[in-house]
């Protein structure tokens, strides 16, 4: 009877373990972008991932910080529609940005300086022009106004 009565409230309380868990993507928004970068030139006597990034460049990094929510959600959206690549290809990362959710989750993002992949939480994303273009606009404008 017991194990009958156990069952049952497994079932009754599945539903609701599972959906507490799954992440709807209209309740999760950025408020905060940080955008890190060097030069996309810039040579290096190897290539830097996405984990040595900062501390291989240190200092010597621009950063830009964006809060328009427009610009974010835009940029959420794009990121949500960016297909993962199975490419063993390793990118030499030049930008890499921080994504700041209202959840208090942090992720990155990391271009290479070659345009071929993004690493995005460790995964491989195919590169998305639509996404990586409005970035490398506020690079070049943040560089035209200094």
């Amino acid at each position: 009877m017991k194990i009958i009565a156990i069952i049952f409230l497994i079932s009754l309380l599945g539903p609701i373990s599972i959906s507490a868990w799954s992440q709807n993507p209209k309740s999760y928004k950025i408020v905060v972008m940080t955008i890190r970068y060097e030069e996309m030139d810039t040579e290096t006597p190897m290539r830097i991932d996405c984990n040595t990034f900062p501390y291989y460049f240190g200092n010597s990094c621009k950063i830009i910080s964006i809060r328009d929510s427009t610009f974010l959600h835009s940029f959420l959206m794009q990121l949500n529609s960016t297909k993962e690549s199975h490419s063993n290809y390793q990118p030499d990362v030049r930008i890499q940005i921080g994504l700041f959710f209202n959840d208090g989750i942090t992720r990155m993002l990391c271009v290479g300086g070659d345009y071929k992949i993004l690493i995005y939480d460790s995964k491989k994303l195919e590169y998305n022009s639509d996404l990586i273009k409005p970035i490398l606009d506020i690079i070049s404008e943040q560089k035209t106004n200094k």
